[in-house]
């Protein structure tokens, strides 16, 4: 790290320097976790990832996981009785994501279709943050003639801490609905309480291969170079994603279901941790890469076709120099990836981190107005562009300068990019191409499950519920120390146990209709009822016959008169 002899605007700026910092694809922060989230209970959580598993089966068994109506063509079928959880992908701030199989689709030995589960804790803000991101890009706009006028502060407020995860469904369901290639499907969600705590749950379709920022780590640690037809072929598939996204792709303006949309979808949060890969589609060509997809939509905004609006902080990898936000903002982003891969990891922000006199980074978000002029002069400088690694051609480099241009009204939009690229690449694929090595890409999982290890952890919770040791073996749970919050938890158990019997009634149901059990057990009662009958009446007629029952151990006797007087004969 070099310092940087401090530049014009240092005094009001508090002692803070610009410095040269390169940051590395490892680095890849969250930006939204930046914000003051109160987590509760989330970082236990991560460390129990199979006690959370066993929840999200629990979850399945008692809740419907609805279909997203857009992929009815590929519905997801998943329930109680045919998901299976093998392992944890990943586990971070905004909660586990697992890897699951529907049983039901497995056939000749061969695995069944597998998803993404990510399950997250539905968050509240802090006090502290609530009036700094009121009608900021994590609030929604509450004005005094809206639903803030007419509510208590306590609902306003829950009211105004929007979940990060609703707002991911949102942007599935209205703008992305069936979908593109190079964008992430969602094929189910549904939003649960376990033990009193709420959560959402969206199943994915799952990336075998990773994340980008899995792939070039593993090329810079084995100090190997990423081929250049790869890089390519990364180039065109994010930049037609992106084009999709802002509303710009000329394969999907037509279609009737986006027919008259006028808002872009901006993702905001763009980097090599968001970038999927998945496994080569069947029946695809010789010599095809991996498909490359954008995924992670929770902190994406939704703005008028080329509109801007003000914001706080983006992307915390790399940001522009822009004051304002816009679909240009993702096209730097994008840019800037591939600006990443070309450098084995290193990103263009030379000369780009401000630091206090305690030697700490100071975030765009938390700095002071003149540290913030201060960091977007050092932005927009040339000199944060280092040139790419000498064995790629010219014209790679002159490509990603381009989507990188400093000057927001000038850089392109990404059909403009996404259309340049996909001819260059279409001249250079069949000279170009060099397979991957076997080492890359691949999926790193963070814990993989052993045969009816969840089954035991199941066994365990269950057990704990019923013996009210919940507080304390339960896993995963953050402890209560009040009766009434216990008392709390508790009912939320008993409701989640009475749901889930409710839905074994209504399976038990659907499978009596089906199979007519119902209705034979109908005729069965009606034939009884007959019989019944039928056999009180044999009994009335020999009591009338016969002058009533007969003893055990007896014989049957006749009465008959004699001289007016009745006798009975053997």
């Amino acid at each position: 790290m070099a310092a940087v002899p401090p530049q014009e605007g240092n005094a009001s700026g508090e002692g803070a320097v610009i410095v040269d910092v390169n940051v590395d694809v490892d680095l890849d922060t969250d930006s939204s976790d930046e914000g003051g989230w109160q987590d509760v209970g989330i970082s236990s959580l991560t460390g129990q990832s199979d006690a959370m598993a066993v929840r999200v089966i629990r979850a399945f068994r008692a809740n419907t996981i609805r279909q997203n109506k857009w992929q009815k063509h590929n519905p997801h079928n998943l329930t109680g009785d045919n998901i299976e959880i093998d392992a944890c992908i990943a586990s971070g701030s905004f909660g586990l994501v697992f890897r699951a199989e529907n049983k039901d689709t497995r056939s000749e030995g061969k695995p069944g279709i597998k998803y993404a589960v990510k399950i997250s804790k539905l968050r509240l803000e802090s006090e502290a943050n609530l009036d700094y991101k009121m009608g900021s890009d994590l609030s929604p706009n509450l004005t005094r003639t809206s639903e803030a006028s007419v509510v208590d502060q306590k609902q306003m407020k829950a009211l105004s801490l929007t979940s990060k995860r609703g707002r991911e469904i949102t942007t599935f369901l209205q703008y992305i609905k069936s979908g593109h290639p190079n964008v992430m499907n969602m094929a189910g969600w549904a939003e649960f309480d376990i033990l009193g705590n709420a959560f959402s749950l969206i199943v994915l379709e799952i990336c075998d291969l990773g994340t980008l920022s899995d792939m070039v780590s593993e090329f810079r640690e084995r100090d190997e170079y990423m081929p250049e037809a790869f890089i390519w072929h990364t180039f065109e598939q994010l930049f037609s994603g992106l084009a999709f996204l802002h509303g710009e792709h000329p394969d999907y303006i037509k279609k009737p279901e986006f027919a008259g949309r006028t808002e872009t979808t901006v993702a905001r949060d763009v980097k090599a941790n968001n970038v999927f890969i998945q496994s080569v589609p069947p029946n695809s060509p010789p010599n095809t890469y991996p498909t490359i997809k954008l995924g992670d939509f929770g902190e994406s905004l939704h703005l008028p076709r080329h509109g801007t609006r003000d914001f706080n902080y983006g992307n915390s990898t790399c940001d522009p120099p822009d004051t304002k936000m816009s679909a240009k903002y993702d096209v730097w982003s994008v840019g800037a990836m591939i600006y990443m891969m070309a450098r084995r990891g290193h990103y263009p922000n030379k000369g780009c981190s401000l630091v206090n006199s305690d030697g700490k980074v100071i975030k765009f978000h938390r700095a002071k107005p003149a540290e913030r002029a201060l960091l977007r002069r050092a932005r927009n400088q040339e000199s944060r562009f280092e040139p790419i690694n000498e064995h790629l051609t010219l014209q790679l480099e002159t490509e990603i300068r381009w989507a990188m241009t400093l000057n927001r009204e000038d850089r392109p939009t990404a059909v403009e990019v996404y259309l340049k690229v996909q001819q260059l690449n279409d001249a250079r694929k069949k000279f170009m191409y060099r397979e991957l090595p076997p080492w890359a890409p691949k999926l790193e999982l963070q814990r993989e499950y052993k045969p009816l290890e969840l089954v035991k952890m199941n066994w365990m919770i269950e057990d704990a519920e019923e013996r009210d040791f919940l507080f304390k073996y339960s896993g995963g749970l953050v402890v209560r120390r009040t009766e009434k919050e216990r008392n709390r938890v508790r009912r939320s158990l008993a409701e989640h146990h009475a749901m889930v019997q409710r839905r074994k009634n209504e399976k038990q149901r659907e499978v009596d209709l089906r199979t007519g059990v119902r209705d034979h057990a109908e005729l069965d009662r009606a034939r009884r009822s007959v019989i019944e009958q039928e056999e009180i009446g044999k009994v009335n007629n020999e009591r009338k016959e016969y002058g009533g029952w007969l003893r055990s151990g007896h014989k049957r006797r006749r009465l008959e008169y004699h001289r007016g007087r009745a006798h009975w004969v053997d």
